[in-house]
């Protein structure tokens, strides 16, 4: 189990960073998933340019995080957690 002392500090990270890996990684499990945009959106009540805006950099709500990660069959705290290894390992 790491420990506090073995990360990294929280405030050596950019939330932007971190937010933008956690859409990145969405749009991965997606395509990884066979799942289009229009399918996720229309999961989500939403338009298909929604969907599109939310996974490439527009506002994505932790509430829609957990929808479409749910949505696709994964644990969303799980994918939060590779989507900050990789903003790390782009740092």
């Amino acid at each position: 189990m790491k420990t506090i002392t073995d990360m990294t500090s929280f405030k050596d990270r950019k939330p932007v960073d971190i937010a933008t890996s956690a859409a990145d990684e969405l749009r991965r499990l997606a395509r990884y998933a066979d799942r289009s945009q229009e399918q996720l959106a229309s999961e989500m009540g939403i338009s298909r340019q929604a969907m599109n805006t939310k996974l490439n950099g527009g506002p994505l709500d932790l509430t829609e995080f957990v929808a479409i990660a749910l949505s696709l069959g994964r644990n969303p705290s799980e994918v939060l957690q590779k989507a900050e290894q990789s903003a790390l390992a782009k740092a």
